[in-house]
């Protein structure tokens, strides 16, 4: 008992200091709770102010985008009326070969006459096609077909025009061709992918590998509350913030309405830039291309495969060339009148 003793005040005394341990780490714990919720609250303070700015500049951007579009809206209907006169004229142009087919086939002698008119007709008609940018191939095909009729003739006085029949047939192959029908399909499929670029405001940051999967480390109390608490708390900041690197501030700002007006925009400058191609307006195409560029590499996530795609493609389609005047047959039909001149005079 006497040994005892002693070693009783002092359990007591540690029992004491233990329950007092435990009596001021509650509020203390709460002081640091309120610490840390008064300084978050500052930091969020600060970010909707910084949200809010930034939304004025998006809602700045969007009437910017909204002019844009009406400007391009208009620029549209002038060129689809562009294309209305066109398509009126390859309506003349092929009523005129009908008309000339139908020639053809109602003939029933082949006179030296005969064919010489359906000669002027036909080259007439080549040189309305080229003139209107039809492909020259089909001129080719029908000045070819001419200068066969002429050889069947075995006339000596359809010498010259053959001569200059077979040099305008030689100019219009040697001239390059610009592949239009080919081009139009490369913007149509540049036009329905669009809405599969993706933005930059709307790509997702990449998971670091050291936050997945990774389980917590066995400790004492102050790496369990680590693992519950203050481990969620940092998560979900982390979720709230993220930081990237961008060359365009503006480019990650755009909120959804913001996107959709964005890519119906990128689609109206395609859209131009196919009817600038098709009224060989070589300015207006090359202009709506480095205009298509300049927002993909603006907007959209150029390290993304299909937009570094799309940039190749609208790359390949500026270094073509729409302005590719073909010689018009002009030698021949002088030739071909010169021939029915002399005749008429003869005659």
């Amino acid at each position: 008992m006497s040994a005892a003793s002693p070693s009783a005040p002092v359990s007591r005394q540690r029992r004491s200091r233990v329950a007092l341990v435990w009596r001021w780490s509650g509020p203390v714990l709460g002081v640091i709770a309120l610490l840390v919720a008064f300084t978050l609250a500052q930091r969020v303070d600060r970010l909707e102010s910084g949200a809010l700015r930034r939304l004025d500049a998006g809602d700045k951007r969007v009437a910017e985008l909204e002019a844009a579009l009406k400007v391009s809206q208009d620029l549209l209907r002038d060129l689809q009326q562009r294309q209305v006169l066109i398509d009126s004229r390859m309506a003349d142009a092929q009523s005129l070969y009908s008309q000339v087919e139908k020639l053809y086939r109602g003939l029933i002698q082949e006179s030296a006459d005969a064919v010489l008119a359906e000669a002027e007709a036909v080259i007439s008609l080549a040189t309305q096609q080229l003139w209107l940018g039809t492909d020259p191939r089909a001129a080719v095909m029908a000045l070819q077909e001419l200068d066969s009729r002429l050889l069947r003739q075995k006339d000596p006085t359809l010498a010259p025009l053959r001569k200059a029949l077979l040099g305008d047939i030689e100019r219009l192959k040697a001239h390059p061709v610009a592949d239009i029908t080919g081009m139009a399909t490369r913007i149509d499929r540049l036009i329905t992918e669009v809405e599969q670029l993706p933005l930059t405001s709307t790509v997702q940051p990449r998971a670091r590998a050291a936050e997945s999967g990774v389980p917590g480390r066995p400790g004492g109390f102050e790496e369990g509350l680590a693992s519950t608490g203050i481990a969620s708390l940092r998560e979900e900041l982390q979720k709230l913030i993220r930081v990237r690197r961008v060359n365009e501030p503006d480019s990650v700002l755009l909120a959804p309405d913001q996107a959709y007006f964005l890519r119906e925009n990128m689609r109206l400058i395609l859209l131009n830039a196919r009817l600038g191609m098709l009224a060989r307006n070589e300015l207006q195409f090359h202009t709506d291309l480095d205009r298509a560029s300049y927002w993909l590499t603006r907007y959209y996530e150029a390290d993304h495969r299909l937009v570094d795609s799309a940039l190749s493609q609208l790359k390949q389609l500026r270094s073509a060339r729409l302005g590719l005047d073909p010689p018009l047959p002009g030698e021949s039909l002088r030739a071909v009148r010169a021939i029915r001149s002399s005749r008429e005079s003869r005659s």
